[in-house]
């Protein structure tokens, strides 16, 4: 039954891939693994998708037959191991695979690839590739592995009671699973080990071996086995209504299986056994293994030796141990010392048949060793298996005592003997010696010496009959024992003597020595010769010698041999004092062997043959002597022949060689040539090569050790060898000179030295901040070092006498690294930074003199003239720079300055930058000290934000940005600009020049009141001085003080409320033009009227504000010349309010002094008035 479910959605694949034009792949189910069509005549599976469950048997339908059996695990290789794919190819691979199992195509049987590959239309992509790789792998696989549930069993057959031996019997199926056995408390009797591979069922020996102090267990085993597993006649499918249903594979599951089962039956006991025994033999030769007899007991109050249940007995392990060897033989102790050595061990187990019964033998490893041995045996409860463990007293322990008598043996030393001369001659005297090979000599040891006479060929042997002297039996005290002296006569000639030494230890015989030992026999014999000369060819400069062989016994006074040279001719050889060449000191030879003479020195004389003739002699005796021409010890003595071809060009700097081929016999001790150049004089008609003209000479010979071509040195060359070399080769053997060139015979033998010609042209003009540069043309031949220029510039002294100077102390520039040329072309130097200090303090132009350098390698091979090439002079300037600021400026408007550039500009260009600093106030009741103009950090106001830049071009004029003058910027201002190139600073103006001031100050006014009149209005007059900041306003504010109240400058007292806060433009420059003189404009404002009503005064304030609206200066409340005096009307002379406008009292002084004395008293306070008018202006 189906559950609906979302739709399956189109996978991996390709459309119109089908005969049909249908579509070739998977579809991605709900659950997200992907489906494959099963129903080739079915719609596509486009609707609700549900389901997807395990199925055995695929029904059949429309177009599609039943699948079942096989053919269904056939599905489930193919849709299990290749179906969950996203590639196109391989999953239209397996939708064809698909149907060609579930198509019921008449064409096709079932579950063909024939069949699968019908449905492969037009194979575009690589389709059937992959489907045959599926069908093949599908074909070969599709049933390995295992399939079906496990299931198994375990059992016992174990002697419990007895060694606990027994077996463990695993069986399983399916019996293809392999994996591991693993037991408890038990071994694999064949392993020992507690763990094994198994490959299928069986049954396996095992021993019970329980944990330490573990006395009652029982065994238990593990099995753990499985295998791959197969694929199951089982798939997967969805179901879409009646569309195609959709298949997928359930893959192939491993199969597992694991079980522990425990022998039911547990397995579960004391006695003292002790041992007695005794050595086989008391003597052993080394190599020999020690064998000790055991005889197994129990000790006193012991209960009898145990057995087991069936009888048998408990089985008793005793280890042995053998200390040795040593030198001596210790009395009998009970313990033993940590310092004997330990020779070897042993374990000896009684068995479970015998036990006690019988007499066991423990034979040890042979020993190599001499000296003496001991046995000592202990019985230890730990070492005992674990059953025998049981009947032990838990502390059990048993040990003999070392060096029993019965149980120390002695391993014999090994002895030789040795003859004191293998070889002698009659006179002389031979003995033998007895040598003792081992840790010591054994006490109780002698020795007998006998001599026999033998033939010098046959058997050897020892009798009576032949029998020369024999010894007494002699004490050997130490590891060498000699004989006495035996005087040989020359009745011993051709005869070979022969010893014999018998030994014996306490008392014993325990060797003789076989007769004819090697080393026991002596010879008489005479040597014989055999010459060779050291070689068969040479050649002079070298040395020969001549090879003596001596064959046979040479005795110890020695054989005096020597040997003399001859000139020859092969053909027919004449050895006589005639041609005799050289003759060897006598050599004493005193052993048999080759002896060498000494070197016979060759010389061009020598040239052709020689042949050697040795002689011997014994005490004067001639003994031998060999013929004159004998090939063997003859030499040819030979000259090579030479050819030399030297470097065609080179330049000074590079380097030159020469080459020499040599054919012919080149002795082992070689050929040695020495090359030499000579310089050739340009007036030489003739090749010179004498030592006043040679330029190059070999540091050392070049050596050849065979024939062929070889390479001088590499000679460095310099201009001293500028022109043409011609060399010269010579060859020498052993310091004998054996060829030499013709100085200019040979046209390979010469060198042209060539020198490059170089023209320099340096940068014209350059500034501080750019830079300045050399070029060198090379032309001419270059070898392939090239050519490496370097520059130097050297500033000329502008006070100087024009005289050309380039030394260190003013060179100005240098090149870092050379500029390298592989061939004939310009060479630029490299970019120098021109500094101010290039120009010097104080100057505006100054002259760089250059010199360029040539090196090739590290020969100067060119360099300029200082001075004397006009192109390599470069004029460095500074430009002039020249600046005129605004003179006079007011607080919050602007102020500029100006700059003018003249002279030369590099391609960088010129920056300039403006700086205004305003200059610190000066205490005003001082008037000794000086101004002194200040521009630093501290009193800077303005700076330029961005540098303006000139170049060569236009007319080089500029004006700085605007800069705003703030209210705390009154006082004095000196600017100074600042000129760079690329960073350098080139100019920096003057700090106090006057063209460079700017005054700045706030403009300052005066108001004159004008009169009032009652019915007229009264106003008042401000006059302006200075430059005005645009916006700057002026306010008039009246006060009024009626006749006869006192004057109170308070809101309530203001006369002009309805115009009081308006505002009076003040109008004007705000800047004024550089070359301004003074700052004396004026401007004249007049106030707004108010309507006179009353007597009284009224105080006038005008107030002077900013563009900012903020107070620059105000009038006086009490300043008389703001004082309007209100009058009734206008009267000519002198009036009663003018008296009252004076602040006297009029009617009193009429009353006193009458109207003269008023009218004087009137005018002298009119003059007063008018004083102080003049004043406040």
């Amino acid at each position: 039954m189906t559950v609906p479910a979302s739709a399956a959605t189109t996978g991996a694949g390709f459309e119109d891939q089908t005969p049909a034009g249908g579509f070739l792949g998977n579809y991605v189910l709900p659950d997200g693994t992907r489906g494959y069509c099963a129903d080739v005549q079915l719609d596509w599976p486009s609707g609700s998708t549900g389901g997807n469950s395990s199925i055995s048997t695929l029904d059949a339908t429309t177009g599609t037959r039943a699948v079942g059996g096989d053919d269904i695990r056939r599905l489930n290789f193919i849709l299990g191991k290749y179906g969950q794919t996203a590639d196109p190819v391989q999953a239209a691979a397996v939708s064809a695979a698909v149907y060609g199992f579930t198509s019921a195509n008449w064409a096709y049987p079932g579950g063909s690839l024939a069949g699968a590959q019908h449905y492969v239309d037009a194979d575009g992509h690589g389709i059937n590739a992959r489907l045959q790789t599926i069908w093949d792998d599908m074909s070969n696989h599709w049933a390995d592995g295992v399939t079906g549930s496990p299931s198994g069993s375990i059992t016992y057959s174990i002697a419990h009671k007895t060694n606990y031996s027994g077996t463990v019997s695993v069986a399983y199926a399916p019996a293809a699973m392999t994996g591991t056995l693993t037991l408890s408390n038990a071994v694999f009797t064949d392993s020992g080990s507690t763990s094994r591979a198994i490959s299928g069922p069986g049954t396996f020996s095992i021993k019970g071996k329980p944990a330490d102090g573990q006395t009652h267990f029982n065994v238990a085993t593990t099995v753990n086995v499985g295998a791959a597993g197969g694929y199951d006649q089982e798939i997967k499918v969805a179901y879409t209504g009646s569309q195609q249903r959709l298949i997928s594979g359930t893959g192939a599951t491993p199969v597992t299986w694991k079980m522990t089962v425990s022998d039911p039956d547990e397995i579960a006991g004391v006695f003292s056994p002790v041992i007695s025994t005794q050595v086989s033999t008391r003597f052993l030769d080394a190599g020999e293994k020690p064998v000790d007899r055991l005889t197994f007991s129990t000790a006193a109050g012991s209960d009898p030796w145990r057995r087991l249940v069936d009888g048998r007995y408990i089985p008793v392990e005793a280890t042995g141990t053998l200390y040795g060897p040593l030198a001596t033989q210790p009395a009998r102790m009970a313990t033993v010392k940590p310092s004997w050595p330990v020779a070897a061990t042993t374990t000896l187990t009684t068995s479970l048949a015998d036990g006690p019964t019988k007499a066991y033998t423990a034979e040890m490893p042979a020993v190599a060793a001499d000296g003496y041995y001991t046995w000592v045996w202990r019985i230890q409860r730990t070492d005992q298996a674990a059953l025998t463990q049981t009947y032990l007293p838990g502390s059990y322990s048993w040990r003999d005592d070392a060096w029993i008598p019965g149980e120390s043996q002695l391993v014999l030393p090994k002895w030789h003997t040795e003859t004191s001369a293998a070889q002698t001659t009659p006179g002389t005297s031979i003995t033998d010696t007895l040598v003792t090979d081992g840790i010591a000599v054994p006490s109780q040891t002698t020795v007998r010496f006998s001599s026999f006479k033998n033939p010098p060929a046959g058997a050897l042997t020892c009798s009576a009959a032949n029998r020369l002297t024999q010894s007494g039996w002699l004490t050997v005290g130490s590891k060498s024992k000699s004989s006495a002296a035996l005087p040989l006569t020359m009745a011993h000639v051709n005869t070979r003597v022969v010893w014999q030494a018998e030994v014996r230890v306490e008392g014993t015989p325990v060797w003789t020595e076989p007769c004819g030992s090697p080393s026991e026999v002596t010879k008489v014999t005479v040597p014989t010769f055999a010459t060779t000369a050291s070689t068969a060819e040479t050649t002079p400069g070298t040395s020969v010698s001549d090879l003596v062989q001596v064959v046979g016994f040479v005795p110890a006074a020695g054989i005096e041999v020597t040997v003399q040279a001859f000139r020859i001719d092969p053909a027919s050889p004449v050895c006589s004092a005639s041609t005799l060449a050289w003759s060897s000191p006598i050599m004493r030879v005193i052993t048999a062997g080759t002896v060498t003479t000494a070197e016979m020195p060759l010389t061009m004389a020598d040239a052709g043959t020689i042949t050697f003739v040795a002689t011997s002699k014994i005490g004067g005796v001639q003994i031998w002597q060999d013929d004159c021409g004998v090939p063997a010890e003859s030499v040819r003595v030979s000259v090579p022949t030479f050819k030399t071809d030297a470097t065609d060009e080179s330049t000074p700097g590079s380097t030159a060689a020469d080459r020499v081929t040599v054919d012919g016999y080149v002795p082992a001790v070689g050929v040695d040539v020495t090359f030499e150049a000579f310089n050739q004089p340009e007036d030489a008609v003739a090749p010179v090569c004498s030592p006043e003209n040679r330029v190059l000479l070999s540091s050392s010979p070049t050596r050849l050790t065979a024939a062929g071509p070889a390479t001088s040195e590499t000679f460095n060359l310099d201009m001293t060898h500028a022109g043409t070399l011609l060399w010269v080769a010579t060859a020498t053997i052993g310091g004998i000179q054996v060829w030499q060139d013709t100085c200019g015979s040979d046209p390979d033998e010469s060198t042209l030295v060539l020198t490059p010609v170089i023209i320099t042209d340096a940068l014209d003009r350059s500034v501080p901040g750019s830079t300045v540069t050399d070029t060198a043309t090379v032309t001419g031949f270059l070898r392939s070092e090239g050519i490496d220029l370097t520059f130097e510039g050297f500033r000329q002294d502008p006070a100087g006498d024009g005289t050309p100077v380039c030394l260190p102390e003013n060179r100005v520039y240098n090149s870092t690294a050379p500029t390298h040329l592989a061939e004939a072309g310009d060479a630029l130097s490299e970019q120098f930074e021109v500094l101010m200090s290039d120009v010097g303090e104080g100057a505006n132009d100054v002259t760089i003199l250059w010199v360029a350098t040539a090196h090739i390698g590290t020969v100067q091979v060119w360099q300029d003239v200082c001075g004397q090439n006009p192109d390599e002079a470069s004029k460095l300037t500074l430009p002039t720079v020249t600046t005129t600021a605004e003179p006079f400026a007011t607080p919050l408007s602007t102020v500029r300055d100006q700059v003018k550039v003249d002279g030369f500009l590099p391609p960088e260009g010129l920056n300039i930058q403006y700086n205004g600093y305003l200059q610190p106030t000066k205490d005003d009741n001082d008037e000794t000290t000086p101004i002194t103009p200040v521009c630093r950090d501290n009193n800077r106001i303005y700076q330029s934000r961005d540098l303006q830049h000139f170049t060569d071009e236009g007319d080089r004029k500029g004006t700085s940005e605007d800069f705003n003058v703030l209210r705390t910027d009154v006082g004095t201002i000196y600017w100074q600009e600042v000129a760079s190139v690329d960073g350098t600073v080139v100019h920096v103006g003057e700090c106090g020049n006057p063209d460079e001031t700017t005054q700045v100050a706030f403009p300052t006014f005066v108001t004159d009141a004008a009169q009032g009149y009652i019915g007229e209005n009264a106003y008042d007059v401000a006059t302006v001085t200075g430059l005005v900041a645009e916006g700057s306003y002026l306010r008039f504010t009246a006060y009024l003080q009626p006749k006869g109240d006192e004057a109170v400058q308070a809101d309530s007292a203001i006369f002009n409320k309805s115009w009081a806060d308006k505002r009076f433009p003040v109008t004007g420059e705000s800047t004024a033009p550089a070359g301004q003189l003074q700052n004396d404009q004026t401007s004249t404002i007049q106030s707004d009227g108010v309507l006179v009503t009353q007597l009284g005064t009224i105080r006038w304030i005008g107030s002077l504000y900013g563009p900012d609206d903020q107070l620059i200066s105000a009038g006086d409340f009490n300043d008389p010349s703001e004082m309007t005096v209100l009058k009734r009307s206008k009267i000519k002379g002198i009036t009663m309010e003018s008296f009252a406008f004076s602040g006297f009292n009029a009617s009193s002084l009429l009353t006193a002094i009458g109207a003269i004395t008023l009218l004087a008293a009137a005018l002298m306070l009119a003059a007063l008035i008018m004083y102080r008018r003049q004043r406040k202006a």
